[in-house]
């Protein structure tokens, strides 16, 4: 994956969220306000819904897809069951 440095980020619904995005790394916050760290790279924690991330505070877990034409990040949530 290229770096996403500088990419902005918007949820599954195309709503905003801020990120800080760098290198193959980005971090969000999740709705319980705890900061979450993805890193876009094959088999690494948010890569994708085999290997999501994980909110340390609520438990959230999350994957992140990017589209590097358009210069942004869809952060995906994971239904909890």
């Amino acid at each position: 994956m290229a770096t996403v440095s500088g990419f902005s980020a918007q949820d599954e619904k195309g709503n905003a969220v801020n990120c800080d995005a760098h290198g193959n790394n980005v971090a969000f916050q999740c709705n319980c306000g705890r900061p979450v760290l993805a890193v876009i790279l094959a088999n690494q924690k948010g890569y994708d819904i085999s290997h999501p991330t994980e909110c340390p505070g609520c438990g959230a877990r999350y994957w992140v897809t990017a589209n590097t034409v358009g210069r942004t990040l869809t952060i995906h949530s994971i239904a909890i069951t």
